[in-house]
């Protein structure tokens, strides 16, 4: 069974690479772009969140 999903998984990958070698150029340096934007986002919102005190306690 494993061998059969990393047969599926290879065709997957190599599909993926032949289409990614079709796209011009300009259109795969703005999907990276675009990429890198996103998860430069998603670390700063992530670690402004942190610098943020701890709420009080709530009282008894």
């Amino acid at each position: 069974m494993a061998e059969r999903a990393e047969r599926w998984a290879g065709w997957v990958l190599k599909g993926g690479k032949f289409a990614w070698s079709l796209l011009p150029s300009r259109v795969k340096k703005n999907m990276d772009d675009r990429l890198f934007y996103a998860i430069f986002q998603m670390t700063r919102v992530t670690n402004d969140a942190y610098k943020a005190p701890p709420p009080p306690p709530p009282e008894r």
